[in-house]
């Protein structure tokens, strides 16, 4: 992600990310913002528009400009006859036509509500995943019964 046409959002962004000590989900936040690879133009710039009323300093004002964006502009309302901004022509290069089927995407950032879910102590759930690592067969089993592969 190209910070420059959002300059009310860039020094907080980096800023976080180059404190090594920030808070873990404001570190999320912030580089789940930047892994987004191809933003459109139109797209930046209509999310700009909610950044706008002086810089970003904390994780709780982007949080309330972003909430208030996506209400606008992501959020279905049956009563709107306006698509969201994810349907939108103006984002279709974001559309993934030909992913496979059989490509399944997980991504857990904490894994503790899904091992509490499932009743496995989180230090269980990383001994296994460093087991895998090292190319343990049982490992690799256990942890695609985990994920319900």
């Amino acid at each position: 992600m190209n910070l420059s046409r959002l300059p009310t959002l860039q020094p907080y962004i980096q800023g976080i990310l180059s404190n090594g000590g920030s808070d873990p989900e404001e570190r999320a936040q912030a580089e789940n913002f930047m892994w987004d690879e191809r933003p459109p133009v139109d797209g930046i710039d209509l999310y700009h528009g909610f950044l706008e009323g002086g810089p970003v300093s904390d994780l709780d004002e982007w949080t309330d400009r972003h909430t208030d964006y996506t209400t606008v502009h992501i959020h279905i309302d049956l009563e709107e006859p306006e698509l969201p901004w994810t349907f939108r022509p103006e984002n279709a290069v974001n559309r993934l036509d030909k992913v496979d089927p059989r490509i399944y995407l997980i991504r857990i950032e904490a894994a503790n509500w899904p091992c509490a879910l499932s009743g496995v102590p989180v230090e269980d759930l990383r001994s296994r995943v460093e087991a895998f690592q090292r190319g343990d067969k049982g490992a690799d089993a256990w942890l695609q019964r985990f994920v319900g592969v």
